[in-house]
């Protein structure tokens, strides 16, 4: 399953630390009842350097695929990934991405790939 958001106008003031993204990639997880195979890395885009690009990745290992989180905090936009091989609940998804961001726009695309897989 792959569940795509896209935020704009997203409230990142608040998310201004690694810890702050580093807590929902370790709090959603558990919550759409998934497993980590090992704990979530943030990465940060030179502001200086890039400063259009300013933001961060981030990504969750699963043990039934990932969570990935991309920001560019110059347009306070957000993408998040949900791939996972394993059923989920993507309304359970979105309002706990939609609660911790709370975005003025939000996109939601579901892709069911490898439908095969599932019988």
């Amino acid at each position: 399953m792959n569940f795509y958001l896209t935020y704009t106008n997203a409230n990142l003031a608040h998310a201004t630390t690694c810890l702050f993204y580093y807590k929902f990639l370790d709090e959603i997880v558990p919550y759409l009842g998934m497993e980590k195979q090992s704990p979530p890395s943030i990465f940060f885009t030179d502001a200086t350097r890039f400063p259009d690009k300013a933001g961060l990745s981030g990504w969750a290992p699963l043990v039934e695929s990932s969570i990935v989180i991309h920001t560019l905090s110059p347009k306070n936009y957000i993408s998040i990934h949900v791939y996972c091989c394993k059923k989920f609940d993507i309304e359970k998804a979105k309002s706990f991405c939609y609660n911790f961001f709370s975005p003025e726009r939000m996109d939601a695309q579901f892709i069911l790939r490898g439908v095969d897989y599932y019988k």
